[in-house]
């Protein structure tokens, strides 16, 4: 009996494809998706995570050493590096160009679900261990934003800059 290797190569990749359609395939905004697309787009989300962390994390110190509490620094440093983290993955990261107003909306829903947890997880650590200086404060916000960047790539690839 022969196999009909193309129809066998097909029907492998109809079921990988299928199969990795929830964790592989990006959320490009012309339907030009591929498989493994994640290993060019994490990359750049990451880069583009470290700039906007780098942004937060300076306003965050600044707004420290004025004397505003904790909770309000990193309200404010966050929703400035998110604007940022918007415009620049919107361009560069996930390519979308259309329905700019209904990823907005979805960007800053996600945004504000990442503050949550930051404020959520940030105030669990800061009362834990009660920290007296700026460094142990920045340690324990750096903890916090290893946790929300997964969470944010994964919400922003598969619901903000998903296809539609």
């Amino acid at each position: 009996m022969k196999i009909n290797t193309n129809k066998a190569r097909q029907t492998f990749v109809q079921r990988v494809s299928i199969f990795t359609s929830g964790f592989l395939l990006p959320a490009k905004g012309k339907g030009t998706s591929t498989p493994f697309s994640i290993l060019k787009e994490a990359p750049v989300f990451l880069m583009v995570g470290i700039i906007a962390t780098i942004l937060d994390w300076s306003l965050y110190a600044i707004f420290l050493s004025l004397g505003l509490n904790y909770i309000v620094a990193v309200s404010m440093s966050f929703f400035v590096a998110s604007t940022f983290g918007f415009i620049i993955n919107k361009k560069f990261t996930f390519r979308t160009e259309d329905k700019v107003k209904a990823r907005v909306v979805i960007y800053f829903g996600i945004a504000i679900s990442a503050w949550v947890l930051t404020v959520i997880f940030l105030k669990i650590l800061m009362d834990t261990f009660s920290p007296d200086w700026i460094i142990w404060k920045l340690f324990l916000r750096g903890t916090v934003t290893l946790v929300v960047f997964v969470y944010n790539y994964f919400m922003h690839k598969y619901i903000t800059f998903r296809s539609w």
